[in-house]
């Protein structure tokens, strides 16, 4: 074995702090400015709704809204704790579509 692949412990190091803190943030993107990007610290009790309030991304207009992952799925209703790391994106509710049956042709 080197001593190069030794493993070096100081016993007098006053922490034991890690050179880079993991990140304890949710990142919000605008939908309509994919510039504007916002950093959100979430607390234990808040949904991902909640704390993309926070960010100020949200519509003021009163146009519904929600939060969406990289994939498209609506994560609002979700912890904010499951999501930390995450990039994430607020913008206009999607209206629900499918197929509709036509209820004059009975067949």
């Amino acid at each position: 074995m080197d001593t190069e692949d030794e493993l070096a412990i100081d016993i007098d190091a006053e922490t034991d702090e890690l050179s880079e803190h993991p990140t304890k943030t949710l990142v919000f993107v605008s939908t309509f400015d994919p510039s504007a990007r916002v950093e959100v610290i979430p607390t234990s009790d808040q949904t991902v709704r909640d704390a993309a309030e926070v960010s100020g991304l949200t519509a003021r207009d009163g146009s519904a809204w929600t939060v969406y992952d990289a994939l498209g799925v609506e994560v609002a209703h979700l912890p904010s704790f499951d999501m930390i790391g995450d990039v994430l994106y607020v913008g206009p509710e999607a209206i629900s579509a499918g197929s509709v049956r036509n209820p004059r042709r009975a067949e």
